[in-house]
């Protein structure tokens, strides 16, 4: 049974309820029919009765009036002659339970007269008797004449009810079997249509299953089984939404381990060569040696100050930001003064522009912020080209501006240049003692402040950072 499909077990619970059903439904109508058609007979029949009983009083008063002494030959004689049928069996007995006429008289041979005894009773009363495949239904009812009792025993054939009940049973298992199949085809098209979403539903799992997380169900129905799979769709939006955000910090994780690797190994690896140098060969050139000693000294500061800021990235992920009221003009000021020669050693202007507005930062950790900002637009311009720091605010929000007109950026880089040891032009960075953590640092700044960072650049015009506060 754990091996059928849904979609058969639904199908034959269906059958197995129409089945049930239909007989059942059969049973109480031919039964119903049949015992309403009895009661309809009885009651005829117990009328007819009544009124012959009536009709032999009569005649027996009318008869004793006008004729004097009838006697009781004559009387069962003119009985049998006025009401006997075809189609009825009349009987008379006396007290004694003597059969003293019948219009079949072998009929009842085999069969008891208790009935005969409860009319004896003074009580009239029926019953029902199967001979030779044939129904019957016989009243006896008492008939008093003179100073005794005689007995009518009336007996007529109801088999065409019997009849009328097999010919419904048998129209309904005709009926039944034709509608039965109409059902089975209409009920299983039926069952297939609305099982079809759950497949796709079943289908789409599985493939989402195996990775392809861009699946989505296509059901355009309103029903429960719409929105199960309307709500299945959200869920594998979500899935997918997590999944790529997984994969994109565990490429982000995996780019940094191997950024981390490459820039320790580079100089680890020429200062272990310069040292192996100086220490094997006996005869070294002091203009030479004084060249290694000097790369080696460089190369160490540079590992120096990549360990500087990668623990200066890990205490700004720990440590909460203690914030207080600085006027934006005045920190635009100061680092102007910081950078300000180095960007007139370019050829490179900075401008400061905006209004007087009063922020709440943590004053030293957003001086290295902008500070770091200027200092790469700074070395992404060229001879006679301007750095502009401005601000722009409104009842919203501040927004702060970096700009230059630069070397610019691919667009494909921008989403990467925030990663620890990223960096656009890996030669310059080097030459320069950069290892790509600047913008890095930056990022976990803006994070602590609960601010946000645009970066919009177009190669050959420039790059401008956006600050939201």
């Amino acid at each position: 049974m754990s091996n059928i499909s849904l979609k058969f077990k639904i199908f034959l619970l269906c059958v197995t309820l129409y089945a049930v059903s239909l007989v059942a439904t059969s049973f109480i109508i031919t039964e119903s029919n049949y015992q309403n058609m009895l009661n309809g007979e009885l009651q005829r029949f117990l009328i007819e009765e009544q009124s012959m009983s009536k009709s032999i009083s009569f005649y027996i008063t009318a008869y004793q009036k006008y004729y004097g002494t009838l006697f009781l030959e004559r009387l069962v004689d003119n009985i049998m002659q006025e009401f006997s049928q075809e189609d009825t069996v009349l009987q008379v007995y006396d007290d004694k339970k003597t059969l003293l006429a019948s219009n079949k008289a072998d009929l009842w041979k085999k069969y008891s007269l208790e009935n005969i005894d409860t009319a004896l009773d003074g009580s009239r009363n029926y019953i029902f008797r199967i001979k030779d495949d044939k129904h019957f239904l016989t009243i006896s009812a008492p008939v008093y004449f003179q100073s005794s009792t005689i007995i009518l025993n009336i007996s007529k054939d109801i088999t065409y009810i019997d009849d009328f009940r097999k010919n419904q049973y048998a129209y309904f298992v005709k009926a039944g079997f034709g509608v039965f199949f109409i059902a089975c085809f209409i009920g299983y098209f039926l069952i297939s249509m609305t099982m079809l979403p759950i497949k796709r539903l079943s289908e789409t799992t599985e493939l989402i299953a195996s990775g392809k997380f861009s699946e989505r169900v296509m059901v355009k129905q309103k029903d429960e089984v719409g929105k199960l799979a309307s709500q299945f769709n959200k869920m594998a939006e979500e899935i997918e939404i997590n999944f790529n955000k997984l994969k994109e910090e565990n490429g982000r994780k995996q780019r940094f381990i191997d950024s981390l690797t490459h820039e320790l190994r580079t100089p680890l690896t020429s200062i272990i060569g310069y040292s192996d140098f100086l220490l094997n060969s006996n005869n070294i050139d002091s203009s030479y040696q004084i060249k290694s000693l000097n790369y080696i000294k460089s190369e160490g500061k540079r590992m120096l100050n990549m360990i500087e800021n990668l623990m200066e990235l890990i205490l700004l992920r720990k440590n909460a930001v203690e914030t207080e009221e600085v006027e934006l003009q005045q920190l635009f000021d100061e680092v102007k003064d910081v950078l300000d020669l180095k960007a007139q050693r370019q050829g490179v202007k900075l401008i400061i522009q905006g209004e007087k507005v009063i922020v709440n930062v943590d004053k030293d950790m957003f001086k290295q912020l902008l500070i770091n900002l200027v200092d790469n637009a700074i070395k992404a311009s060229s001879g006679g080209s301007e750095v502009i720091i401005r601000s722009e605010s409104n009842k919203e929000k501040l927004t702060i501006f970096v700009e230059d007109s630069g070397k610019g950026i691919d667009s494909k880089e921008v989403d990467k240049i925030l990663e620890p040891f990223y960096t656009v032009d890996k030669s310059r960075s080097r030459k320069e003692g950069g290892v790509g953590l600047g913008l890095a640092i930056c990022s976990e700044i803006l994070k602590a402040h609960n601010a946000n960072l645009q970066i919009k650049s177009e190669i050959g015009k420039g790059t401008t950072v956006e600050i939201y506060l």
